[in-house]
Protein backbone atom coordinates (compact mmCIF):
# COMPACT_ATOMS: atom_id res chain seq x y z
CA UNK A 1 0.00 0.00 0.00
CA UNK A 2 1.26 3.61 -0.67
CA UNK A 3 0.98 6.33 1.46
CA UNK A 4 0.09 9.86 0.17
CA UNK A 5 2.66 12.42 1.54
CA UNK A 6 2.07 15.24 3.33
CA UNK A 7 3.57 17.55 0.75
CA UNK A 8 1.29 16.35 -2.65
CA UNK A 9 -0.34 18.61 -4.69
CA UNK A 10 -3.63 17.75 -4.52
CA UNK A 11 -6.57 19.14 -6.00
CA UNK A 12 -10.01 18.53 -3.96
CA UNK A 13 -13.02 17.81 -6.52
CA UNK A 14 -15.09 20.68 -7.39
CA UNK A 15 -18.48 20.90 -5.97
CA UNK A 16 -21.15 20.44 -7.83
CA UNK A 17 -24.41 22.27 -7.42
CA UNK A 18 -27.28 19.58 -6.61
CA UNK A 19 -30.42 19.19 -7.88
CA UNK A 20 -33.18 21.83 -7.95
CA UNK A 21 -36.08 20.28 -6.44
CA UNK A 22 -37.57 23.16 -4.85
CA UNK A 23 -37.29 25.35 -7.81
CA UNK A 24 -39.50 22.31 -9.63
CA UNK A 25 -42.11 22.16 -6.69
CA UNK A 26 -42.32 26.01 -7.17
CA UNK A 27 -42.90 25.64 -10.93
CA UNK A 28 -45.28 22.54 -10.34
CA UNK A 29 -47.40 24.78 -8.22
CA UNK A 30 -47.52 27.58 -10.41
CA UNK A 31 -49.17 25.23 -13.29
CA UNK A 32 -51.40 23.65 -10.90
CA UNK A 33 -52.87 26.94 -9.96
CA UNK A 34 -52.95 28.19 -13.64
CA UNK A 35 -54.79 25.53 -14.78
CA UNK A 36 -57.96 25.89 -12.34
CA UNK A 37 -57.33 29.67 -13.03
CA UNK A 38 -57.78 29.33 -17.11
CA UNK A 39 -60.76 26.72 -16.59
CA UNK A 40 -62.56 29.10 -14.01
CA UNK A 41 -62.47 31.85 -16.38
CA UNK A 42 -62.62 30.19 -19.49
CA UNK A 43 -65.91 28.83 -17.87
CA UNK A 44 -66.93 32.50 -17.15
CA UNK A 45 -65.89 33.75 -20.93
CA UNK A 46 -67.58 30.68 -22.60
CA UNK A 47 -70.97 32.24 -21.02
CA UNK A 48 -70.31 35.54 -23.02
CA UNK A 49 -69.24 34.33 -26.19
CA UNK A 50 -71.22 36.18 -29.24
CA UNK A 51 -72.20 32.88 -31.16
CA UNK A 52 -73.98 31.60 -28.12
CA UNK A 53 -75.63 35.15 -26.81
CA UNK A 54 -77.20 35.20 -23.62
CA UNK A 55 -79.25 31.57 -23.47
CA UNK A 56 -79.57 29.14 -20.83
CA UNK A 57 -76.37 27.60 -21.61
CA UNK A 58 -74.53 31.04 -21.26
CA UNK A 59 -76.19 31.35 -17.48
CA UNK A 60 -75.05 27.84 -16.31
CA UNK A 61 -71.49 28.19 -17.76
CA UNK A 62 -71.33 31.83 -15.88
CA UNK A 63 -72.51 29.77 -13.02
CA UNK A 64 -70.40 27.03 -13.07
CA UNK A 65 -67.02 29.37 -13.53
CA UNK A 66 -67.86 31.74 -11.05
CA UNK A 67 -68.45 29.23 -8.31
CA UNK A 68 -65.48 27.49 -9.46
CA UNK A 69 -63.66 30.47 -8.54
CA UNK A 70 -65.13 31.30 -5.96
CA UNK A 71 -64.78 28.19 -4.47
CA UNK A 72 -60.89 27.70 -5.31
CA UNK A 73 -60.20 31.08 -3.96
CA UNK A 74 -58.50 29.77 -0.93
CA UNK A 75 -56.80 26.72 -3.04
CA UNK A 76 -55.35 28.97 -5.51
CA UNK A 77 -54.15 31.47 -2.80
CA UNK A 78 -52.67 28.93 -0.38
CA UNK A 79 -51.17 27.11 -3.85
CA UNK A 80 -49.32 30.11 -5.16
CA UNK A 81 -47.94 31.00 -1.51
CA UNK A 82 -46.71 27.53 -1.13
CA UNK A 83 -45.12 27.91 -4.68
CA UNK A 84 -43.77 31.28 -3.42
CA UNK A 85 -42.02 29.78 -0.41
CA UNK A 86 -40.92 26.79 -2.47
CA UNK A 87 -39.03 29.39 -4.65
CA UNK A 88 -37.50 31.26 -1.80
CA UNK A 89 -36.39 28.15 -0.21
CA UNK A 90 -34.72 27.17 -3.51
CA UNK A 91 -33.19 30.47 -3.72
CA UNK A 92 -31.94 30.59 -0.62
CA UNK A 93 -30.21 26.75 -0.24
CA UNK A 94 -26.60 26.73 -0.42
CA UNK A 95 -24.93 24.81 -3.49
CA UNK A 96 -28.06 24.72 -5.75
CA UNK A 97 -28.77 25.87 -8.69
CA UNK A 98 -31.10 28.48 -8.57
CA UNK A 99 -32.51 29.02 -11.87
CA UNK A 100 -35.49 27.29 -11.89
CA UNK A 101 -36.27 28.66 -8.23
CA UNK A 102 -35.97 32.39 -9.79
CA UNK A 103 -38.91 31.33 -12.38
CA UNK A 104 -41.03 30.04 -10.20
CA UNK A 105 -40.83 32.21 -7.38
CA UNK A 106 -41.76 35.15 -10.08
CA UNK A 107 -44.24 33.23 -12.13
CA UNK A 108 -46.04 32.25 -8.74
CA UNK A 109 -45.91 36.36 -7.68
CA UNK A 110 -47.25 37.10 -10.65
CA UNK A 111 -49.83 35.13 -10.85
CA UNK A 112 -50.82 35.25 -7.18
CA UNK A 113 -50.81 39.94 -8.16
CA UNK A 114 -53.08 38.70 -11.07
CA UNK A 115 -55.77 36.28 -9.88
CA UNK A 116 -56.12 39.06 -6.60
CA UNK A 117 -56.38 41.80 -8.99
CA UNK A 118 -58.91 40.13 -11.01
CA UNK A 119 -61.03 38.72 -7.99
CA UNK A 120 -60.89 42.63 -6.53
CA UNK A 121 -62.27 43.62 -10.27
CA UNK A 122 -65.08 40.85 -10.66
CA UNK A 123 -65.97 41.35 -7.01
CA UNK A 124 -66.52 45.23 -7.30
CA UNK A 125 -67.80 44.96 -11.02
CA UNK A 126 -70.90 42.43 -10.24
CA UNK A 127 -73.31 44.77 -10.09
CA UNK A 128 -72.80 46.12 -13.32
CA UNK A 129 -73.16 43.16 -15.50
Amino acid sequence: MTQIEAGTDQQAAPIKPKAQVMGILSIIMFGLTLCVLLVGFGLIALAYTPTRGAGEGAGNAFLIGGSLLIVSAVPILIGNLIGCVFGIIGLVQKNRRKGLAIVGTTLNGILLLVYLALFLVLTFNVNRW
